[in-house]
C-alpha cells in the first residue's frame, strides 16, 4: 500500500491509503480535527493515534464485522453521521460520507494489520456461534446424542448455510443485487464448511482409533503369543457373546486345570469348530487336543465317583459278598448283643413293652419265628398266643434276639406283599410296617447300647444288602426324592454305605449298556457322557447328596462339573454336516485349475487376463489369499486348544485388549465430539474468511 506525505498547518503526516480518495477524506479528517476545541475528544480513523494501537483497533473492528453480521460498517457509518450532527465541535457528515470512510478504514486496517483482523474475525465469529447455540439457535448444537454422521453433515451445513448466507449479504456493499449475490456466495461457502466439519471430526476420530487399536493389538497378540489378525478378531468375538472379562474368566475356570479358551463361551467354541472343519494342520492338532482332554476327562470322572461312592461291583454281587462277607462279624456282634438283658423295668423299656404287646400283627410273629428257623436259631421262640382276630398275647417277653427277627420281619413285610407298592414304590400298610420296624430299633438301641453297636459296625446283611438295592433304584424316575429320604432315615453308616455301592454300580451298569455308533467310535466318551447326564439332575443331584452327605457331594458334583466342560466343548465341535468340508474342497479345486493370464486370454476374456496378471505382480491370487486362510484357521485352533498355562494369560492379555480398545472409544468419541465443537464454531468465521478471499 502507498504512503502519502501532507503537510498540514506546518505539520507533515504520513497516511497510508489505499487510493487518492482515501487520502482526500483522511485530509479532511485532519482538518476537521485541528478545527475542534483543544479538549475535543479526537476523531478515531486509521490515519490518527499512536501507530501501537492500530493493531488492537484491527482486532476490534474484526470482531464487530463477524458479531454484526457484516453489517458492522453501516451501523458504524450511521452512528458517526448522527453523531457529527449533534456534537457542536464536529462538522456535520452525511451517512454516505461516514460509510464510504468506515469501509477505508476497515481496509486500510485489514491490510496493514491482516493478523489482527482476522484473530479478530474468529473471536468474533466463535462468540456469535456459541451465542446462537446457547441460545437454542443452532442445529448442529441441538443435535441428539448419538446422532448419526448425516444428520451431523446436514444440521451443520444448515448452520453453515444460514450464518454464512446472512453475512455475505450483511457484507455486500453496491445494493441489493450485490447483496443477494454474497448472500448466495456466503451460503454456498458456509454450507459445505458447515457439512465438512462433522465429516472431518469423524474422519479424525475414526483414524486416531485405528491407529490406537492397531497398536494395542500388536501388543496383545506378542502377550498371547499369536498374530495381531487371530487376537484383533477373536478378542471380538468374544467381546460380541460378553465372554471377554469376568464371564469367561469364570467359564475357564469351572474346567480347572483342563482350560482352554474355547471354554471362554459359546462364540468361542463356534469359532474352534469353524477352524477344526476347515482342515489343515492346525485342526488335526486341535481335534487330538480335545480328544486327549475328553480321555483324561473320562478317567478323572471314573476316579470322581470311586472315591464318591466306591468302586461299582453290580447290584447283584455286591448284595451276595455282603451275604457272604458279614457272616463272621455278624456272629461275633450279634451274639454280644443278643445276650444283654432288656430291662424292662425302665420308662424306655415300658414304652417297647407297649409297642410289643399292642403293635405287633400276628402275622409279623409268625414271620419272625420262621426267619429264626431258616437261619438256624432255635434256641428261643418268640412265646406268643395268637387270637382269632389276630392279636397277640406273649406270655414271655422276647429278648434282644427275638425283636431283632421281630423287626427284620417288618421290613420285609414292607416291601413285599401288601406293603409293595405300584412302580416298587409303598403302599400305606408298607409304610408302617417300615416306621414301626424303624420305631423299635431305635428304642432297642438305647436300651441295649451292644445292640446299637452291632447295628453300625456289622449291619445286618438283610439291611444292607436292601440298601444296596435301594441305591440301585435311587436314581430312577420313580423314587422321588422325599420317599429316598425317608428310606435313609435311621440307617446305619454301614447301610448308607450299602446304598452309596447300590448308586455307583447302577450308574456303572447303565453306561455300560452304551454302544459305539458309527459317526462316534469312542465308547469311553460316550459311556462318561451318560454318566454326566444321570447325574445331571436336580433330583438325582438331591438324592446323591441324601446318600453320601453334603461335603462329599459338594466334591463330586464340583468334580462332575469341571469334567461336563471338557464333554461340552467335545460336543461344540463334533463333526456334523459335511457341507463346509466340501464346500472347502470345491473351492480349492477351483482355485488350483483357474487358468493364467494366458489361460485366461485363450478364452476370450482379455480383460480378466490383465486382472490376473495384476494379482500375479502383487501376489495377491486366490490361491495365496486360500493358503493366507489356511494359516489364519490354523492359528486359530491351535491357539484355542492351548493349554491353560498358556491359556489363561493369552485370555487375560485379549481381556486387557478389550478394555483398551473400550477406552480408544470413548476417546476417539470424545475427540469427535471436541473436534465437531470446536468446529461448529470455526466454521462461520472460516467461512467468512473464505467469502472475502473471493471478493
Amino acid at each position: 500500500m502507498p504512503t502519502y506525505e501532507v503537510e498540514l498547518n506546518g505539520q507533515k503526516f504520513e497516511i497510508d491509503a489505499p487510493d487518492d480518495a482515501a487520502v482526500n477524506l483522511a485530509v479532511k479528517q485532519l482538518q476537521t480535527q485541528s478545527a475542534a476545541p483543544k479538549n475535543a475528544p479526537v476523531e478515531g480513523g486509521y490515519s490518527s493515534g499512536p501507530g501501537w494501537t492500530k493493531p488492537a483497533t484491527a482486532f476490534g473492528s474484526g470482531i464487530a464485522d463477524m458479531a454484526l453480521m457484516g453489517f458492522g460498517d453501516e451501523i458504524g457509518a450511521a452512528l458517526d453521521s448522527a453523531g457529527s450532527k449533534i456534537l457542536p465541535w464536529r462538522e456535520p457528515v452525511t451517512y454516505e460520507q461516514a460509510l464510504e470512510k468506515t469501509r477505508a478504514d476497515q481496509r486500510s486496517l485489514a491490510e496493514t494489520n491482516p493478523v489482527s483482523t482476522i484473530a479478530g474475525k474468529v473471536t468474533g465469529g466463535v462468540g456469535s456461534a456459541m451465542g446462537l447455540g446457547r441460545a437454542g439457535l443452532s442445529l448442529a448444537a441441538r443435535a441428539p446424542a448419538g446422532a448419526g454422521l448425516g444428520s451431523l453433515v446436514a444440521r451443520g451445513a444448515a448452520d453453515g448455510l444460514l450464518l454464512g448466507g446472512a453475512y455475505g449479504f450483511g457484507s455486500g456493499e453496491d445494493g441489493i443485487l450485490n447483496r443477494g449475490y454474497e448472500a448466495g456466495k456466503g451460503a454456498v461457502i458456509g454450507g459445505i464448511v458447515g457439512g465438512a466439519v462433522p465429516v472431518a471430526a469423524r474422519g479424525v476420530s475414526s483414524a486416531y482409533r485405528s491407529v490406537m487399536d492397531a497398536l494395542a493389538a500388536n501388543r496383545t497378540a506378542q502377550n498371547a503369543g499369536t498374530s495381531p489378525e487371530v487376537a484383533r478378531m477373536l478378542s471380538n468375538v468374544l467381546e460380541a457373546d460378553g465372554s471377554l472379562g469376568a464371564q469367561g474368566a469364570q467359564n475357564m475356570a469351572r474346567a480347572g486345570q483342563e482350560a482352554m479358551l474355547a471354554d471362554a463361551g459359546p462364540n468361542a467354541r463356534s469359532v474352534l469348530d469353524t477352524a477344526i472343519q476347515s482342515g489343515g494342520p492346525g485342526s488335526v492338532a486341535a481335534r487330538n487336543a480335545i480328544d486327549a482332554r475328553v480321555a483324561r476327562g473320562a478317567d478323572d470322572l471314573t476316579t470322581a465317583l470311586d472315591d464318591s461312592l466306591g468302586q461299582p461291583q453290580g447290584v447283584f454281587s455286591a448284595r451276595q459278598a455282603i451275604a457272604d462277607t458279614a457272616r463272621p462279624a455278624l456272629r461275633d456282634a450279634y451274639e454280644v448283643a443278643y445276650g444283654a438283658p432288656i430291662d424292662y423295668a425302665s420308662q424306655q423299656g415300658q414304652n417297647l413293652e407297649n409297642i410289643i404287646r399292642t403293635r405287633i400283627p400276628g402275622n409279623i410273629v409268625g414271620q419272625a419265628n420262621r426267619l429264626m428257623q431258616l437261619e438256624g436259631n432255635q434256641s428261643q421262640q418268640i412265646l406268643g398266643r395268637i387270637a382269632d382276630d389276630g392279636s397277640v398275647t406273649f406270655e414271655r417277653l422276647p429278648d434282644v434276639r427275638q425283636i431283632d427277627y421281630i423287626t427284620r420281619a417288618l421290613r420285609q413285610a414292607a416291601e413285599s406283599g401288601d406293603g409293595q407298592g405300584a412302580m416298587g414304590g409303598q403302599t400305606p400298610l408298607g409304610a408302617a410296617y417300615q416306621n414301626l420296624s424303624r420305631q423299635i430299633r431305635t428304642t432297642l438301641r438305647d436300651i441295649v447300647p451292644e445292640y446299637g453297636n452291632a447295628l453300625d459296625t456289622a449291619a445286618d446283611p438283610i439291611s444292607r444288602s436292601q440298601a444296596v438295592r435301594l441305591g440301585g433304584r435311587a436314581l430312577s424316575p420313580s423314587v422321588r426324592t422325599d420317599e429316598f429320604a425317608n428310606s435313609l432315615d435311621g440307617m446305619s453308616i454301614a447301610e448308607r454305605g450299602a446304598v452309596s455301592q447300590g448308586i455307583r454300580s447302577e450308574i456303572e451298569h447303565t453306561v455300560s449298556q452304551v454302544k459305539r455308533t458309527v459317526q462316534d467310535g469312542n465308547v469311553d466318551a460316550r459311556e462318561a457322557i451318560k454318566a454326566l447326564r444321570e447325574l445331571s439332575s436336580r433330583a438325582n443331584r438331591e438324592k446323591v447328596t441324601l446318600a453320601i452327605g453334603e461335603q462329599q457331594a459338594e466334591r463330586l458334583f464340583d468334580e462332575v462339573d469341571r469334567i461336563a466342560t471338557t464333554f461340552e466343548l467335545r460336543a461344540g465341535v463334533a463333526e456334523n454336516s459335511k457341507t463346509f468340508a466340501r464346500q472347502a474342497v470345491a473351492g480349492r479345486i477351483k482355485d488350483i485349475t483357474e487358468p493364467g493370464p494366458i489361460g485366461t486370454v485363450a478364452q476370450g476374456e482379455p480383460l480378466n487376463a490383465g486382472k490376473r496378471l495384476v494379482q500375479i505382480l502383487t501376489g495377491q491370487t486366490p490361491q495365496r489369499i486360500t493358503e493366507r486362510q489356511q494359516q489364519i484357521y490354523s492359528e486359530l485352533a491351535d491357539f484355542l486348544t492351548r493349554p491353560a498355562a498358556q491359556a489363561i494369560p493369552a485370555f487375560r492379555a485379549m481381556t486387557n485388549y478389550g478394555t483398551q480398545t473400550a477406552a480408544n472409544q470413548v476417546q476417539a468419541r470424545a475427540i469427535a465430539d471436541f473436534l465437531s465443537s470446536a468446529g461448529r464454531r470455526l466454521a462461520y468465521p472460516l467461512s467468512g474468511q473464505l467469502r472475502e478471499g473471493q471478493r
